[in-house]
């Protein structure tokens, strides 16, 4: 059984030397296939349309920390509070940019069907939904921090993949230019709207202080004015001793005319310490009575110098007066930094690589062919054999 087995092995036994002499046999076969497939490639890469990629970048801007609530483009300082409400700006407007940008609606109004810069969009059906694979495809925005990362444009990357036939670069640059614009023009509204709504609030507050004020100011004048006539019946024009007049007889003349039922449910109102204010009132004389109406009258109409409650509102005012100005010459100001389109490419076909794979894989294809050809022809040889 030993000798019937052997041949069989033998036969199943590779030759490397015979296989190598197979392949050197059809070298030009393999030599040939190798350079069609090579020279496929090369026609390959130079026939179809490049691609490319146009990158741009968003930097946020700086704010002062005296006008927290929006950005000011001013220099920032190294206030760590300051940082910390800049950091907080700037990641919503970055926000709100990458949302608008990577908007649909926004690429559609846009980019309307009559002036579509894309090639692949000019018979689509519908217009949007080929759009919208542009969007999803082609345009890209990723939100970096380019202190972290060495490869960031800025706070907002966008990038566009195109083909030689458009000018992505000019389509990005007025495209994301756009985006920032709108979302300024949307920030000064809302921002200009809230600083008027916070004025009228302020300003009505201050009203109502004013007008508390002068009420109080006015009893004041009014107690005053009671006691001027008290002193001038009973005679006294210039400060005088209490003990010179009877309390009694200033007590009576200072009792309210309808004392009936006010005494009963307000109580005595000439008891305590009101009582005795009103009494030493009467023995500074008419003339300081009248000279402390006239003061208070001043003040009342000047409520802004004299009232201790109306500085820090006063304050505000002024703080919110400020912002408006600073918004309104933020108007003329960038809202971001765009950078300049930085083009890389082609991206692809990467050329160098197509041929390798193609001259790669056509050699390969090549001595697969021989291979099994060889050994086809060598099977039928020993089944002819047999």
């Amino acid at each position: 059984m030993d000798q019937q087995q052997l041949p069989q092995i033998q036969d199943d036994e590779i030759d490397l030397f015979e296989l190598f002499g197979q392949l050197w046999d059809e070298k030009f076969l393999i030599i040939g296939a190798t350079f069609v497939f090579g020279a496929l490639a090369v026609a390959y890469s130079f026939l179809v349309t490049p691609v490319y990629e146009a990158k741009i970048g968003i930097k946020t801007p700086t704010i002062d920390q005296a006008s927290p609530g929006f950005p000011i483009l001013l220099t920032s300082n190294n206030n760590n509070n300051n940082n910390n409400n800049n950091n907080n700006i700037q990641s919503q407007i970055i926000s709100r940019l990458n949302q608008r940008l990577a908007s649909l609606d926004f690429l559609q109004s846009f980019y309307p069907q009559a002036t579509n810069p894309f090639p692949t969009c000019v018979h689509a059906k519908p217009y949007r939904n080929c759009l919208a694979g542009v969007l999803q495809g082609s345009l890209s925005f990723k939100i970096l921090d380019p202190a972290k990362n060495n490869f960031a444009l800025g706070s907002l990357d966008a990038q566009l993949t195109y083909k030689a036939d458009i000018d992505g670069a000019s389509i990005l640059a007025s495209y994301v230019s756009e985006g920032v614009v709108q979302i300024k023009a949307e920030l000064v509204d809302e921002l200009g709207r809230k600083n008027a709504i916070d004025q009228k609030n302020l300003e009505r507050s201050i009203e109502e202080l004013d007008r508390s004020f002068k009420a109080e100011i006015n009893r004041e004048i009014s107690l005053l004015a009671q006691d001027v006539r008290v002193a001038k019946v009973l005679g006294i024009e210039e400060p005088q001793q209490q003990s010179n007049v009877s309390n009694q007889v200033i007590s009576m003349a200072l009792r309210p005319a309808n004392s009936g039922d006010d005494a009963v449910s307000g109580g005595n109102a000439m008891s305590g310490a009101a009582s005795a204010n009103r009494l030493s009132n009467i023995f500074l004389g008419s003339r300081a009575l009248e000279e402390q109406i006239k003061n208070l009258q001043e003040r009342r109409d000047q409520p802004g110098l004299f009232d201790p409650r109306r500085p820090p509102l006063t304050q505000s005012l002024q703080r919110l007066e400020t912002q408006a100005e600073q918004l309104r010459e933020w108007r003329d100001l960038p809202l971001a930094d765009v950078t300049q389109v930085l083009v890389e490419g082609p991206v692809s076909p990467k050329k160098q690589l197509i041929v390798a794979l193609a001259v790669v894989v056509g050699g390969m294809l090549a001595v697969m062919f021989v291979l099994v050809r060889n050994a086809v022809r060598n099977r039928k040889a020993r089944m002819a054999e047999a």
